[in-house]
Formats: C-alpha cells, sequence, structure tokens
C-alpha cells in the first residue's frame, strides 16, 4: 500500500472491514487525532467550511444531503446521524488536505465512496443514489476506493453482531438489510469508472 495516499474502504455491513483495516495494520484518518470522538469530529467538520478541495460541497449539496437524509426510514435521531456521517466523509479531505505533514498511507473506513449504503433505505432509494453519482460526480473522480467482497454469510453476522440499522434482530430483517446492501453495492461496482481508482479485493 505504500504510496498509495489516501484510500477508502467500503463494503456491505459485517463483510469485514475493521477486521481487513486492522490486519493489515493500515493508518486510519481516526489516528491521526487524539481527542475524544466528539472533538475530532469538530475539527474535521470546521476543515469542511474552510476546504477549498475538489471534496468541498457547496451549500445546495449539503441541503441535498440533509434532505436525502431525512427521507431514510429511521428515527429523526438515526436521520440526523446519517447527515453527520455523510458531512465527516468529505470533510475528512479538508482535515487531510490542511494538514502540514505527509499524508501518505491513510485509511479511510467508509468514506464518501460509502454514503449511498446510508442513504438507500427510502423510498425511492435507487433514485436517490442515481442523484449522489450525478451531483458529487466531480468529487468522487478524487477518490480512490477498496471494495471488499467475500463469501461469508453477513446475515449471520448481523444476526449475531447486530446493527443500529435494523429494525429487529429477525432473521427476516436481517435479509432484507443484507439485500439491500446487496443490491447498493451492485450499483457501486457498476459506477466504479466514477472513481479515481476502484479495487475489488476478495477476503477470507
Amino acid at each position: 500500500m505504500k504510496g498509495v495516499g489516501i484510500l477508502e474502504i467500503t463494503g456491505i455491513s459485517c463483510i469485514g472491514k475493521s477486521t481487513y483495516i486492522s490486519s493489515n495494520n493500515f493508518r486510519t484518518i481516526d489516528d491521526l487525532l487524539d481527542p475524544s470522538k466528539i472533538m475530532s469530529n469538530a475539527v474535521y467538520l470546521f476543515f469542511l467550511i474552510k476546504s477549498n478541495t475538489m471534496l468541498s460541497i457547496s451549500i445546495y449539496d449539503t441541503f441535498w444531503l440533509l434532505r436525502s437524509s431525512m427521507k431514510v426510514r429511521a428515527s429523526i435521531l438515526t436521520k440526523l446521524n446519517i447527515f453527520r456521517n455523510c458531512l465527516l466523509k468529505f470533510a475528512y479531505y479538508g482535515y487531510l488536505n490542511n494538514l502540514q505533514k505527509s499524508i501518505e498511507d491513510i485509511v479511510i473506513d467508509e468514506g464518501v465512496s460509502h454514503i449511498p449504503f446510508l442513504l438507500q433505505d427510502q423510498v425511492n432509494g435507487h433514485q436517490v443514489i442515481e442523484e449522489f453519482y450525478c451531483r458529487f460526480s466531480n468529487q468522487l473522480s478524487c477518490v480512490s476506493v477498496i471494495c471488499l467482497n467475500a463469501n461469508v454469510d453477513t446475515i449471520e453476522r448481523l444476526m449475531s453482531r447486530g446493527h443500529k440499522r435494523l429494525k429487529s434482530n429477525s432473521h427476516d430483517e436481517a435479509k432484507r438489510f443484507n439485500d439491500m446492501n446487496k443490491r447498493t453495492l451492485k450499483e457501486i461496482i457498476r459506477r466504479s469508472d466514477t472513481y479515481k481508482c476502484f479495487s475489488m479485493i476478495a477476503i477470507e
């Protein structure tokens, strides 16, 4: 991985993203800030506001993310958290761009390329994902992505580990969520030429 710069890791829930990152001893963006998560988030968002990079977003883009987040089938707190997470994914790049030290070999777990998974669970989810790729095409063209895939039972993992986006711990709900993730993954792969670099990696 040495010398590749900033990489995003994405994939469906419970596929093994965190394990892949830790087992390869990758340095993540969270390793760059020692304060609490709340403080880190505040720092990142500050750099989103002052950023002039290709990954900066306009007030219209911000409003679109808010509106799209509010349409997700979830509680109001979850919707607001989705919106915050969407902004953070863009804000990471503003922060990294303003660092005085080298930003080589930094991994972002579930970065900008992961946003379709956040916005998928709504009535017109497919249309929203289409709009996302159209609206943020310039930003996505600057993003390098590793997409993980594995022959594992992610439904069983969802049921055993739980997930904050599951509405119950039933097999039917886990299957519904897993199937939705897989549909979104297919769309992300179909749009792979949108990104600066996109690689599929099979893991065990």
